[in-house]
Parts: C-alpha cells; structure tokens; sequence
C-alpha cells in the first residue's frame, strides 16, 4: 500500500492561509456593509408604503386644510 502514495505524488489541494484571510476580510467588509445598509432600504420601503397609502386614501385627498 505504501508504494502506490509514494510512486503518485499527489499534490496537496487546499486554501492558504493568505487565501483564508483574504476571502474572511472580504466576507466581513460585505458583512459590515450590508448591516449598515440594509435597515436603510428598510426604513425607505416603509416610508414609501405608508406615503403610497395615504396619497391613494380618497378621504385625505379631498381634505381641504
């Protein structure tokens, strides 16, 4: 069993450790980047959805104030 290893000299596959490291900063700045950004977009959405529901509301288009 020991001459087949030895007779194919397979080599070895696998992520360096500059690899790791590059790809888990990478991974972090998106991290970072989508909790700041998201609660924006969500904080938009919800505004434009009441804004859309109160401009379609008959009643509050008709007021006169």
């Amino acid at each position: 069993m020991y001459s087949e290893y030895s007779s194919t000299h397979r080599r070895q596959q696998g992520v360096s450790l500059p690899g790791l490291l590059t790809w888990s900063v990478a991974i972090v700045l998106v991290a970072i980047f989508g909790m700041r950004l998201i609660p924006a977009y969500v904080e938009f959405a919800a505004v434009k959805k009441v804004l859309v529901a109160i401009a379609s509301d008959p009643d509050l288009r008709n007021s006169k104030r």
